[in-house]
């Protein structure tokens, strides 16, 4: 199956938030992606089917900030983990954000998450900080980096 990757709508939002539920302990809430979906400078994407555009097998939320780009939540559906959706999401994302000429991206994972850690630093991002106890259970983040001028060549 091809997927592409466009802008979520309203349509979207259960998908999104069964993903969510299945992904994280503490899952973000309707209300939440809907405030997303309200700022002129926040973006939520989907990668969905090319066949019919319903299935959404992943998303990406992120704010563009003056100082650099941040990424608040990327997640796939249990079913089509391991196929580099993730990976396509963010390469898209980071391609973007060096058109627009941010200077970096920030994003903040879970100490325990090595599965993300590795995809981060694959495609260039490198951990920068630990935020102790980040997380309302008491897990620490890490915290990763990419300069766009770091950016993998054919991402610029």
């Amino acid at each position: 199956m091809d997927f592409s990757i466009r802008d979520a709508s309203l349509d979207d939002l259960d998908s999104i938030l069964k993903i969510e539920v299945s992904a994280f302990p503490h899952p973000w809430s309707r209300s939440q992606f809907l405030d997303e979906m309200a700022l002129p400078y926040a973006r939520l994407w989907v990668l969905t089917d090319d066949e019919t555009d319903q299935i959404v097998a992943a998303y990406l939320c992120f704010r563009l900030q003056a100082e650099a780009c941040s990424v608040l939540t990327v997640a796939v559906g249990n079913e089509y983990r391991g196929q580099g959706h993730a990976e396509k999401l963010l390469r898209k994302m980071i391609a973007w954000v060096v058109r627009e000429e941010y200077p970096q991206i920030l994003l903040e994972v879970r100490a325990s998450n090595r599965a993300a850690q590795g995809l981060y630093e694959k495609i260039g991002f490198h951990k920068d900080a630990t935020r102790k106890r980040f997380y309302s259970d008491g897990e620490d983040a890490f915290v990763y980096v990419l300069k766009t001028s770091d950016a993998p060549a054919e991402l610029q």
